[in-house]
């Protein structure tokens, strides 16, 4: 992947065949984001009724890059590898002043537009998230706005491998956590069959974020980690 051309001082790195521009400075110039006037209902009714016209698929090898990725002076690139080739990025860097490994994900940059739908969904996503049925129920009369909601819960709780929690201090907690150990030592609960961290890497969520490899990295193990 090419990297931009930077206006401050700093170096152009290569790794895997992958190009990351590492600047010295942060730009530091900000945009006030203007918001649309109109809501994103609104952009949906003026599109009915018109002429749909043909998408042109992105392809990587024609279009290139959509996504330009760079890191400050705090942080030494430790691996980089594309989640999809050309949109999703993702960067494991050490943060020098912290002396943790970061998982970092670059993405193209959203129009005013996108950015708006994007906040709105994830605002009424989060109340299906954070509220129980029976306080959906409560606040929400709407019979198909109530089993869509339970519809989101029900799949949260599919995806759900293994939970704990202390129930008396955290009677209320729920939702999706991600496996994160700390150390070498907590990849694996010697209890569990088979080793945890191996099994982890077999799974789909490993496959589609690279988590894994991030993990491996954190905390200093080869990857594909073999126990």
């Amino acid at each position: 992947m090419e990297g931009s051309e930077s206006s401050g001082s700093g170096s152009t790195q290569k790794t895997g065949g992958e190009v990351l521009q590492q600047t010295g400075a942060v730009n530091t110039a900000t945009e006030t984001k203007q918001k649309p006037d109109a809501t994103y209902r609104h952009y949906f009714r003026l599109l009915q009724g018109k002429q749909k016209s043909a998408i042109i698929e992105y392809d990587f090898e024609r279009d290139g890059t959509l996504v330009t990725p760079r890191l400050t002076d705090n942080y030494e690139l430790v691996d980089q590898y594309w989640i999809e080739k050309g949109r999703s990025l993702v960067i494991i860097a050490l943060n020098r002043r912290t002396n943790q490994k970061e998982y970092l994900l670059f993405e193209p940059t959203l129009s005013d537009f996108e950015y708006e739908l994007l906040e709105r969904l994830y605002e009424d996503l989060r109340a299906v998230l954070i509220l129980s049925a029976d306080e959906i129920k409560k606040a929400v009369n709407d019979p198909v706005i109530q089993a869509k909601s339970q519809a989101v819960m029900d799949a949260v709780s599919n995806v759900v491998l293994y939970e704990w929690h202390q129930k008396a201090k955290y009677k209320d907690a729920h939702g999706i956590g991600i496996f994160w150990p700390r150390s070498a030592a907590d990849l694996d609960i010697p209890s569990s069959r088979p080793n945890d961290f191996e099994y982890y890497q077999t799974l789909e969520f490993a496959a589609l974020t690279g988590w894994d490899r991030f993990l491996a990295a954190y905390v200093g193990v080869d990857y594909p980690y073999v126990p």
